[in-house]
Parts: structure tokens; sequence; C-alpha cells
């Protein structure tokens, strides 16, 4: 991989691109252990920081990523790999969530919004009923998933939107990164057809991006 500043101004996101290349033991999803004969082994060596050279090593050999590194973030699609997994599921599902709120909120007061409700966060409620008519026109998408589990449905509905909308024109060894920070049963709404070339971030993705942690804001503006 070449030193260069892999399109990337702040130390920061540098540093997050190299951890992202090099060091799948920080961030790898403990649900991808299960498709490794040792992957209990992995998961213990996980927890002692002294491990983590080892067994991303390992990591990168059983995943057929040693040797295939990102060296272009100039893109942002490409840029949504530095995230960590938990802001991913969020963003994901916040955006599922959004493709999906003219709907359900027609349903308001119905038994459907009422089941929502009890299995939704109240974080995620909150920005269902209240966040959602203040971002503009949302966009049309029928794709939906099989899954029932309401938090995981809209986060694969806004997995499978990034993926149709550019996400998927990315390179493989970079998709398969960000897959490795989300659930391994997510990985499957990633996987389709790749385009010629990737397009814009959506306007909608772009309004859901300005509620990252201060430091990051900038990497999509």
């Amino acid at each position: 991989m070449a030193d260069a500043d892999l399109g990337l101004a702040r130390p920061l996101w540098r540093e997050q691109a190299l951890i992202l290349n090099f060091q799948p033991a920080r961030y790898l999803h403990a649900s991808w252990l299960g498709l490794l004969p040792e992957g209990e082994l992995i998961g213990r060596l996980r927890e002692a920081p002294r491990a983590h050279p080892l067994v991303s090593r390992h990591l990168l050999q059983a995943f057929g990523l040693e040797g295939r590194w990102v060296e272009d973030f100039s893109h942002p699609w490409a840029r949504l790999a530095l995230l960590d997994g938990p802001w991913l599921e969020r963003l994901l599902r916040r955006l599922g969530l959004a493709l999906r709120a003219g709907a359900l909120r027609q349903d308001l007061g119905g038994e459907r919004m009422r089941r929502l409700k009890g299995t939704l966060s109240q974080e995620d409620w909150v920005f269902l009923t209240r966040e959602t008519p203040l971002l503009g026109r949302i966009p049309e998408f029928a794709s939906e998933p099989r899954e029932t589990d309401p938090a995981t449905r809209f986060a694969l509905i806004g997995a499978r939107y990034c993926a149709l909308h550019g996400l998927g024109a990315m390179e493989t060894p970079l998709v398969r990164r960000l897959a490795m920070k989300l659930p391994r049963d997510w990985a499957a709404a990633l996987d389709v057809p790749r385009p010629a070339r990737p397009s814009s971030l959506p306007p909608l993705l772009s309004k859901l991006l300005r509620e990252l942690p201060a430091p990051w804001i900038p990497l999509f503006a």
C-alpha cells in the first residue's frame, strides 16, 4: 500500500483508513467469527490489544483481503467505510426509517405504529415521528427485505439503498471491509450488480450524515 494521504485531509481520517486496511481485529463485528473454525479463539484473542496484529493478519487472510488495500478515499461513498460499526448501523437504520416515513406516518394512530413504537428505541421513534418531516422530499424506494425485526428491517432498507445508489460501485475490498463492521446477515443487502461508476451521495443521506460527531462532518462536506 502506497504511503500517501489517501485523499484524506485530516490525521484522524487517515488513521481510520489505516485501521480499515490493516486492523480488522479492531472493527470486525462479532457475528463474522461464526464463519471461522477458530472463531471462538479469535474472539478471545481480540480482548487482548497486544494480540491485535496477529489476529488482524489472520483475519485478512481468512477473508481474502491480504494485499487488497483501499488507497483512494476521495469519493464520499468510500469514506462511509471509515465510520465505526455502531455509527454505520445507526445511519443505515435512520436512512431506512426516513425512506418509509411517509407511509408509516399515515398510520400514526394505527395498530402497526403502536407495535412499531414498542420495538424502536425512543431515539428512533422521535426521529421517525418528529424529525423525518423536516428532511424535505423523500425519494421513492421499493426494495423490501424479508427481515421482520423492525430495527433490522429498516437498516437493511438503508443498506440496500446505499448499495444501489453508489456504494456498490466501490471496489470490492472496500465494500467487504465496510460489511465486516456490520452484522454478517446484513452483507447480502450490500451485494448488488456493480454500477459502471459511483454517483454522488443522495441528498437524503447527506442530510443524515450531518448528525455525525463534529470531527467527521467535514469528511462529507
